[in-house]
């Protein structure tokens, strides 16, 4: 049966990869062999649709990609008590690492910026800087694309997995990126990049890097923009509305009473319309969709304040 999602269409996301077949998954299927690890392979033969599920299948492989992945995070907080960041997934994603992070609960610390989307490989490492909102879900399916044989890091706004405040100009985000990836590969030829948003940071570190005489092998500005003023720009917490519809390109319909409510209201008005469209899990809160448009505001308008230098 062809996976369905909730308008009746073909998930299309959640079909297997071309010429991957669930018998070839089999050879390596290794069953859950403790209480935690099957409560796991449960949620994600729920999230996924697929099933069984091993302990070393790779969620990504099977057909997740960002929505389902902050699903399953939902799940396991909900129904295990225990939160995860989401670059868990990234750092491993199966079964058995999430059990095992699971197990140490130690108490979270500062997260780092620097995000494994596939760190093996023998290629000098490309490093891919977050579009506004913060996170580095956007190039995982670019990351599984180029091949096993190159790493591949996302660089992520800091504040996006703790209360840490964000980076509020682009000549800030720049050198704390830069420090984050350092910790991977300490010398140059770097290889940077970045969409929308991400392509401004990434030319400012491509900046400063030279700067130090550091070499910048590749700078990749994947549908960037311009830095230029905008008048028009919601800065105020009552425009949160207006701010992601023009993140997401998309219009939520007539919400000029919607405007005078509070932004609490606003906010949970907004995030059912994002549900109804798609952009959004079912499982997603206020308090989660208020970090995020923080981020949004915080990165969108230190773009708009960046001045360019001749590169």
């Amino acid at each position: 049966a062809f996976p369905l999602m909730t308008n009746g269409k073909v998930d299309r996301q959640a079909l297997p990869a071309p010429g991957r077949s669930r018998r070839e998954l089999e050879k390596t299927f290794v069953a859950p062999r403790d209480d935690l690890e099957l409560q796991l392979a449960h949620i994600w033969e729920e999230v996924l649709d697929v099933r069984p599920i091993g302990v070393r299948d790779n969620f990504f492989e099977l057909g997740g990609h960002s929505l389902l992945a902050v699903r399953l995070l939902a799940f396991i907080e909900k129904r295990l008590c225990k939160k995860l960041p989401l670059t868990t997934v990234f750092q491993g994603a199966t079964v058995e690492h999430l059990a095992d992070v699971l197990r140490q609960q130690a108490a979270p610390g500062p997260q780092s910026s620097l995000v494994p989307l596939r760190p093996g490989g023998s290629k000098r490492p490309l490093f891919l800087v977050h579009p506004a909102g913060g996170h580095v879900f956007p190039y995982v399916q670019l990351a599984q694309l180029l091949g096993p044989d190159q790493p591949c890091y996302g660089l992520q706004a800091r504040g996006v997995e703790d209360a840490q405040d964000p980076h509020t100009r682009i000549e800030d985000m720049a050198p704390h990126y830069i420090q984050a990836l350092q910790t991977v590969q300490p010398t140059g030829p770097y290889l940077l990049g970045g969409w929308s948003m991400g392509g401004v940071v990434a030319f400012e570190m491509a900046q400063q890097l030279h700067a130090e005489g550091q070499p910048v092998a590749l700078l990749a500005l994947v549908d960037g923009r311009i830095p230029t003023p905008d008048t028009t720009f919601p800065e105020q917490d009552s425009e949160a509305i207006a701010l992601a519809e023009r993140y997401f390109g998309i219009s939520f319909g007539p919400m000029e009473s919607v405007t005078e409510l509070p932004e609490d209201e606003q906010l949970a008005v907004m995030l059912d319309q994002a549900k109804i469209a798609g952009l959004v899990p079912a499982e997603l809160d206020v308090s989660q969709v208020r970090r995020f448009v923080m981020l949004l505001r915080s990165d969108l308008l230190a773009t708009q304040n960046y001045e360019l230098r001749l590169y």
